[in-house]
């Protein structure tokens, strides 16, 4: 099936932002973006072509003036001319199943930046055409093999000299010592993971990094170093930090615990002393200290404390979180409170 565009398929700024093309449209898998089916639309931003797709059409995408990025999958066999004339793409990568390539497919694309083949031999053109003519003098252009694209690279207006071999990441470790980390709780630790992309001259060092529960575990990547990452221990419990290449999609994992803050808490009163009927510490057998927010969990307390849930400690009473101070009313006998306690992060002691 062709796909043409939207609704008044052909109108010309139908569409806008970004475009998911769908691989079944009517019970029929989407095999070919029509001739012309989004010439000169301005609004176009990005395209993620569908895996079923084969063919790109004539004039397809030319004038795209704002299409920046299109995702163009394995499968896709045949560009053809003009597709992307005149577009604003930035970069752009040719799958390895593209076998024919028509002649002024990306004219004029002033802002493209780089050029990926991912083929081991470069697709069918037309000789004495123009493909790539009026790109910027500092594209750069990658090949899997420089010598099998030599004479390819010069027929279609690409400059040789400008040309590099495509390295392919192959997988992706953590750097010994990452692959496992445990903390407690409100210690105010922190770990610094690196990735080790393999082999280290890999041409895209690109990676995501993210966290199975970000309750748990927050993940802050490197602003200058995509291949280093901090984490923090937001919450008890286990989570699984993942890092993954953008070419190839490799993965490696850090496991993490954190453990809850087990102690001691002080009940102290305005007075600064003890809290009736508690003349001595009460013992914290299992709880949770968040130091961002000051949110206090207690699991296990003494028989006349109970704990509700969202953080409210119990002592027929109730207490909230709130400036970084547990205000905890306590009522003895359940009737009138008769005094109210507070527990400060200073007071919170392993």
């Amino acid at each position: 099936m062709t796909y043409l565009g939207g609704v008044k398929e052909t109108a010309t700024n139908a569409v806008s932002g970004e475009l998911v093309i769908p691989s079944v449209v009517q019970g029929s898998e989407v095999t070919m973006v029509a001739l012309a089916g989004f010439k000169n639309n301005t609004l176009l931003t990005k395209v993620v072509l569908p895996k079923t797709l084969q063919t790109i059409g004539e004039f397809a995408f030319k004038g795209c003036s704002a299409l920046k990025s299109v995702v163009i999958p394995e499968g896709v066999r045949t560009i053809l001319g003009s597709a992307f004339a005149l577009s604003g793409l930035e970069e752009i990568e040719l799958p390895a199943s593209l076998t024919t390539l028509g002649p002024y497919a990306f004219e004029g694309c002033s802002s493209l930046k780089l050029i990926r083949f991912r083929g081991a031999m470069p697709p069918n053109i037309l000789s004495g055409l123009n493909y790539f003519t009026g790109l910027p003098s500092d594209v750069a252009t990658y090949v899997p093999d420089p010598v099998a694209y030599k004479d390819f690279l010069g027929k279609v207006g690409l400059s040789v000299s400008r040309v590099h071999p495509y390295v392919e990441v192959s997988g992706i470790k953590l750097r010994t010592g990452d692959e496992v980390w445990t903390t407690t709780l409100g210690s105010g630790e922190t770990k610094e993971l690196v990735a080790l992309l393999e082999p280290e001259t890999a041409t895209e060092q690109g990676v995501t990094w993210s966290s199975s529960d970000r309750k748990l575990v927050g993940v802050l990547p490197d602003a200058d170093v995509p291949l280093k990452a901090r984490l923090n221990a937001v919450g008890a419990g286990e989570a699984k930090v993942t890092v993954t290449s953008t070419n190839g999609g490799f993965a490696a994992i850090c496991s993490v615990t954190v453990a809850p803050w087990v102690g001691t808490l002080k009940v102290v009163g305005p007075s600064g002393t003890l809290i009736t009927p508690s003349s001595v510490e009460l013992p914290v057998v299992d709880g949770l200290y968040e130091p961002n927010g000051a949110k206090l969990t207690l699991k296990t307390l003494t028989p006349t404390m109970t704990v509700k849930a969202a953080g409210y400690l119990d002592y027929k009473g109730a207490g909230v979180v709130s400036d970084n101070v547990l205000a905890v009313t306590m009522t003895p006998d359940g009737s009138t409170p008769s005094s109210t306690a507070t527990f400060n992060p200073a007071e919170m002691h392993v």
